[in-house]
């Protein structure tokens, strides 16, 4: 064996070690967090997700302190262990109450934290909003998909959690190189 095929083997195993040290590592951390008591709300989030984005909202307009955890995107044991479904954001709360789907949580959150309710009740005869909604919905996942996943969020911080979500998603849009190639047509679209 040459001298840089040893270092090389060594290299590797290092490397091999280190990427499974920071697995057992993220794992030992999702067993704390998860066995910790909670004292005040905690939110289960990933910071590209829109739907999170909402639900961060209304604890920082009550001015309500909430424990963040951002899970990795392959993660899928931390949230079918919570509420049965790889889905974010999940609201846990001191008393027991585990929950998904971020309108509920946001009209948890808004009647049971901070004082008064804040928010107006949705004008159900925004029709025109609904349509705008479903018609530009599959556009917007062309557009923002393979953004998303280039950026600099926790929940990609590992490459696993990188391409775990772009060969998911890329099930349902096809390929980002695609979808980046032919965003100027998409806007078109949207605007026109």
């Amino acid at each position: 064996m040459t001298r840089s095929s040893v270092v090389l083997s060594l290299l590797g195993g290092l490397g091999a070690g280190i990427g499974v040290g920071y697995v057992a590592a993220s794992r030992l951390v999702a067993k704390k967090v998860a066995q910790k008591v909670l004292t005040k709300p905690r939110l289960y989030i990933y910071d590209h997700c829109p739907f999170c984005v909402r639900v961060r909202m209304i604890f920082a307009l009550k001015g309500v302190d909430v424990e963040l955890v951002f899970l990795a995107n392959h993660d899928e044991d931390t949230p079918i262990g919570l509420v049965g479904s790889k889905v974010v954001p999940i609201l846990e709360t001191p008393d027991g109450v585990v929950m998904p789907e971020s309108m509920d949580i946001v009209r948890y959150v808004d009647a049971h934290y901070g004082g008064a309710p804040i928010l107006a009740e949705a004008d159900p005869t925004r029709e025109d909003l609904k349509k705008w909604i479903h018609d530009s919905a599959d556009v917007m996942r062309r557009l923002y998909h393979p953004r998303f996943q280039a950026g600099y969020f926790a929940e990609f911080a590992q490459s696993t959690s990188r391409a775990y979500y772009k060969a998911k998603k890329e099930k349902s849009i096809g390929s980002f190189e695609v979808a980046i190639a032919n965003s100027p047509a998409y806007i078109d679209a949207l605007n026109g």
